[in-house]
């Protein structure tokens, strides 16, 4: 779909990347941009680095491709015109994705070059890698890939600005804006293992059933039971008579996941709703109207007056789907400030569809009365289903997870599905547990190319750059933050380094992080670490030198409940887990059998089972209604 023509130069060698260049042609005519290059200037009356630059003058993106070759130095210079052209487009300030050739992946021994040049290569390369997240290529079709997927992030992400008034004559704005939702939603990449699938080929279809406790809270009214089923499909949410659901879910159950599902399912048919995902956790961040919030957030797909006035009227005529992801992001001193704006909006908007997301922890009810959902865990067939899509070849891994009761239990959650098969596909054998599991997910990704052996790739102990995340996620976590600039975060790996008496470069510290295991990504001038999974895990981990009485004093702060319960699995010794479990029984009785599933190992059940017979029965109910899901608890109570 041509929505909006950009003028994107490719820069690269030429004689060794030729069908690479064809590829990127491909890729940029495919998103339906400008390809320019220099195999397409023609005869000019211009002295030829003179040519190129004025090119990339023009060009409102660069795309740089290096394999092994420096490329040609004019007389007049010592820097090839291949680094020229990145140059410039670097101090002129047009944004640059840049490719670098696998360092395993075979190539011509005529097109590497040695001596001078390679130096000069490497030391070019490696200034590209100070400077931007950068993306490794092996085949043509692999790099059209990254570029289609990469472009398209910029298309929509990254310059939004550059989208003000390029419609055609005669374009309508509701379809543009449908086209580019459609096209941002289409991929859905697994954490940082760098695979990406169709959302329509990988997506698995979550179902939800409705909080037995919020029908007795809802504003909109009782709807019969026999209007509800127990159990329905996500995308059934938008069809159903009241038009406001909160989904919770535990983390990595897929709420993110699902509400780009939706909008993709909505942008792609242009008759249903008109669709706006927004992360609560940004909107908190502002004093303005939600509706104000969402009119700015169409601005990322389409701007221009047109396209604002053809959302307002869709939002006002009730037919936009508003699609509100994270409210458990929601810092405490905003929370009721965000909800209230939420209530406000909904009031003022009664037929729109509004779904909320939010993990269990934390939520309120009472500020946010509207119908409850949450997310099932995934049933046996559509665990062996996602199996099956994600190898390319026959496995047994489906057939051990349904003869293994844990990792079944692990398995029902889309997020360790995902790392299950990571794992297995890398490994062909599992960890029983949740904490064994992450922790085996992010050994593995800070080694891989330890593990592959190529030479000089990872330049820093795993021990270091585990210290330096955990610090990060300690630090970052405690002031609140989910993303971090980068000056605070460069300081932060600083101080580790010191602390540890080593003196590296911390920014090829940060670097290497980022790059070879992808646990920290960069998203426009912030970093962020890939899932939340991992920045929790982390954070637990560094809370392993703190005091008992410091872990316990956070019981009361919801978001510290999955730190919480990943610093108790690994405690490792009976009476350190004793005393834990005792003393957080007194804080927060909910939260100690929550932990108690993994911490089995180091407190005995009959403990478990004389706290709560101790519990009065209206405390004890209560405690047990809630912790229904864990089925050992279960078991404890039935021994």
């Amino acid at each position: 779909m041509n929505r909006i023509l950009f003028r994107i130069f490719v820069s690269s060698t030429y004689i060794d990347l030729i069908n690479y260049r064809k590829a990127s042609e491909n890729a940029i005519n495919d998103k339906g941009q400008k390809y320019e290059g220099m195999e397409y200037m023609g005869a000019r009356d211009e002295e030829p680095t003179k040519a190129c630059l004025n090119l990339v003058k023009k060009c409102n993106l660069f795309i740089g491709i290096y394999a092994w070759r420096y490329g040609y130095i004019p007389d007049d210079s010592d820097v090839s015109i291949t680094e020229q052209e990145y140059q410039y487009a670097k101090n002129i300030g047009i944004p640059c994705l840049c490719y670098f050739v696998d360092e395993n992946f075979p190539w011509l021994p005529k097109f590497i070059e040695k001596g001078s040049a390679g130096d000069k290569l490497k030391w070019f390369k490696n200034n590209i890698s100070k400077e931007h997240v950068r993306e490794n290529f092996r085949e043509p079709h692999h790099l059209k890939y990254n570029i289609i997927r990469d472009l398209g992030n910029w298309l929509s992400e990254n310059r939004p600005e550059l989208m003000r008034d390029a419609l055609k004559p005669g374009q309508e704005p509701v379809k543009i804006y449908y086209g580019a939702i459609a096209e941002k939603y289409a991929t859905l990449s697994m954490i940082s293992f760098k695979r990406s699938f169709a959302m329509d080929s990988i997506y698995i279809p979550l179902t939800v059933h409705i909080d037995q406790e919020s029908r007795f809270t809802c504003e909109q009214g009782e709807l019969s039971e026999k209007l509800i089923p127990r159990s329905l499909k996500a995308e059934d949410l938008v069809n159903l008579p009241y038009k406001v659901a909160v989904v919770l879910g535990e983390p990595g159950m897929g709420k993110t996941t699902m509400l780009h599902y939706l909008a993709l399912r909505e942008g792609k048919n242009t008759n249903n709703l008109f669709p706006i995902f927004v992360k609560l956790a940004d909107f908190c961040k502002t004093r303005e109207s939600l509706e104000s919030f969402l009119l700015s957030a169409v601005k990322n797909y389409v701007t221009g007056a047109a396209m604002q006035e053809a959302a307002r009227n869709l939002i006002q005529e009730q037919q936009a789907l508003i699609l509100l992801d994270g409210l458990d992001e929601v810092s405490r001193e905003e929370y009721n400030w965000v909800t209230e704006r939420i209530r406000n909006f909904i009031a003022g908007h009664k037929n729109c569809r509004v779904i909320i997301t939010s993990r269990k922890a934390g939520f309120q009810s009472h500020e946010v009365p509207y119908r409850i959902f949450e997310i099932d865990k995934l049933p046996l067939p559509e665990i062996e289903n996602f199996v099956n899509k994600w190898f390319d070849k026959e496995t047994d891994l489906a057939g051990r997870i349904a003869a293994n009761q844990r990792i079944h239990e692990l398995a029902q959650n889309p997020f360790l599905l995902s790392i299950i098969c990571f794992i297995f596909e890398k490994d062909n054998d599992l960890p029983r547990r949740r904490l064994e599991l992450y922790k085996k997910c992010a050994i593995t990704l800070l080694t891989l190319f330890d593990e592959k052996q190529v030479p000089k790739v990872n330049g820093f102990t795993r021990l270091l750059k585990e210290r330096v995340l955990e610090d990060l996620a300690y630090h970052f976590f405690c002031n609140k933050m989910n993303e971090f600039s980068y000056e605070p975060l460069i300081e932060q790996v600083s101080q580790t380094l010191a602390d540890m008496k080593r003196h590296d470069n911390e920014e090829e510290v940060l670097l290497e992080i980022r790059e070879n295991s992808g646990l920290l990504q960069k998203s426009d001038d912030n970093h962020l670490f890939v899932h939340r999974t991992f920045y929790e895990y982390y954070v637990s981990c560094k809370m392993r030198g703190d005091s008992e009485d410091a872990v316990l004093s956070r019981a009361s702060e919801s978001r510290w409940e999955e730190p919480i319960r990943l610093y108790a699995a690994q405690i490792e010794s009976i009476p350190e887990g004793t005393q834990f479990i005792k003393k957080l029984w007194e804080n927060d009785r909910a939260l100690a059998l929550r932990c108690y599933p993994v911490m089995d190992r180091v407190v005995e059940p009959e403990l478990i089972k004389n706290l709560l017979y101790r519990a009065n029965v209206r405390a004890c109910l209560k405690i047990i209604y809630e912790q229904l899901q864990e089925v050992v608890i279960i078991q404890v109570l039935a021994s």
